[in-house]
């Protein structure tokens, strides 16, 4: 089982889930997020060892689509950074920038 960090496009962090996939950085997945399922993406956070591993929910699918660049990335987290704004709230503005180039 291997566990990994999945951001998703909200103010909030990374959260740890764990997967029998075979996931790389920067794969879109489906993951439980409260009581939905929500799309996120692999994250090159090192998870939390504290977490016990039963307390990990597991991810659902992973999306057929490109990953998301090792410089969008990059680039995500030193805008984070930059700004001072959630790292979640970046990586949406990224993909609805990428998706509006991509139409």
């Amino acid at each position: 089982m291997q566990r990994l960090s999945v951001l998703f496009p909200t103010p909030n962090g990374c959260y740890d889930y764990q997967t029998e996939l075979d996931l790389k950085i920067g794969q879109f997945v489906y993951a439980p997020f409260g009581k939905k399922k929500v799309v996120g993406v692999v994250w090159p956070k090192e998870p939390d060892l504290s977490v016990p591993e039963h307390k990990l929910k597991t991810i659902v699918e992973v999306l057929d689509i490109p990953p998301l660049p090792t410089e969008t990335i990059q680039f995500t987290e030193w805008v984070s950074g930059y700004t001072l704004s959630p790292l979640g709230m970046v990586l949406k503005m990224a993909l609805v920038s990428d998706l509006e180039k991509q139409s």
